[in-house]
């Protein structure tokens, strides 16, 4: 079931699972890499069967689970969850059997609200993450400021980020998601409701406008996860490169060169790993 293309991480001990369903999930791997240059990286991209934003919640949930006894099989000290509808899907189910701990990323949006009083909120995720019961908790707990917040689904922009067709992602913000908010209002805090978008940030502000704000939950998910494993975030130690392995279910070296671009274009610090 599951395509092992993994090296092994070294002298890292700690070692930490990092899964999406494609290279999405590489803008919070970014974050962590950043936030923790001491561990080690698994990164499972499960390419084919992406995207699951398209899938039922039950069978995303069914596929979760898999590659979490995966990940406890390699031996990982936490698994990241770096897909908006697996976390909305399957997050729960996980931490009820799970050994390790489980995070999963969310859309960032107490931190957009806090941020202005008056722009309204564009909240961009997948057609799964928009009708899922997570997003709606969260909006509900904002009850003064639900009528400043638009939900929109973004069918198929993922997979616009995962072939690099940037032109044509800033074309579909534009002709598909722009309509959907009040016409004539400032412009837009945005929040990323789906790991893919993360990478679109030059394209969402060239549409919205310069000042757009734009919030993912990638580094507040990292930090989290740095003090629930008891780990500051000092430089790494001299010469010492993170290690992250890859596994893709589909096109495993096409991928991998991708991810390395993608890694690169997201301008790490902590930028030298072996791949």
């Amino acid at each position: 079931m599951m395509q092992d293309q993994s090296s092994s991480t070294g002298p890292h001990s700690l070692k930490i699972g990092v899964f999406d369903s494609g290279l999405g999930g590489l803008s919070v791997l970014a974050s962590l890499m950043d936030t923790l240059p001491g561990a080690g990286f698994l990164y499972f991209g499960d390419t084919a069967n992406a995207p699951y934003g398209d899938r039922s919640p039950d069978w995303v949930r069914a596929r979760s689970l898999e590659i979490y006894h995966h990940f406890v099989e390699q031996g990982v000290s936490a698994m990241v969850i770096a897909c908006n509808s697996a976390t909305s899907a399957a997050v729960s189910s996980i931490r009820e059997i799970a050994s390790i701990p489980i995070l999963g990323i969310e859309p960032a949006l107490k931190t957009a609200v806090e941020s202005n009083t008056s722009a309204p909120i564009a909240v961009l995720a997948t057609a799964m993450t928009i009708r899922g019961p997570k997003l709606q908790q969260l909006i509900g707990r904002f009850p003064d400021r639900a009528g400043q917040i638009f939900p929109i689904a973004c069918p198929g922009l993922a997979d616009l980020v995962e072939a690099g067709a940037f032109d044509a992602a800033r074309d579909y913000l534009q002709e598909k998601v722009r309509p959907q908010l009040p016409q004539g209002s400032p412009s837009p805090c945005v929040v990323l409701g789906c790991t893919h978008y993360a990478f679109l940030k030059s394209e969402i502000r060239a549409v919205f406008g310069a000042d757009t704000q734009i919030h993912d939950g990638s580094l507040g998910l990292a930090r989290h996860l740095a003090r629930l494993l008891d780990q500051p975030s000092p430089p790494a130690p001299a010469g010492q490169a993170t290690a992250v392995d890859f596994i893709f279910t589909r096109d495993q070296e096409k991928k991998l060169a991708i991810a390395r671009a993608m890694l690169s274009h997201a301008s790490l610090s902590a930028a030298s790993f072996q791949p």
